[in-house]
């Protein structure tokens, strides 16, 4: 009898066990979905933004402020993406 119970009580010990790991995996999966979620909304976002950029200028002036503006944008995009992920 004492055997049966030792068996019973190692086989919930193990189930336990089993919940607490499957508990932490729908955790890290509901994180990683998340985050791919952040990440395809701000290629989404770049694609538009690329999409919408005139062209390469020759003139380096031109192409100066073509720089700061790209700059400028993903700068915004990586803090927007950051801050939704905190």
């Amino acid at each position: 009898m004492q055997a049966l119970e030792s068996q019973w009580k190692e086989l919930n010990a193990l189930l336990d066990e089993k919940t607490r790991l499957s508990k932490a995996r729908t955790e890290q999966l509901s994180a990683y979905d998340r985050l791919r979620e952040q990440v395809v909304e701000w290629l989404t976002h770049m694609e538009e933004r690329l999409t919408l950029l005139e062209p390469i200028a020759l003139d380096s002036e031109i192409l100066k402020r073509q720089t700061e503006e790209i700059k400028v944008s993903v700068l915004l995009l990586n803090l927007s993406l950051f801050w939704s992920i905190i």
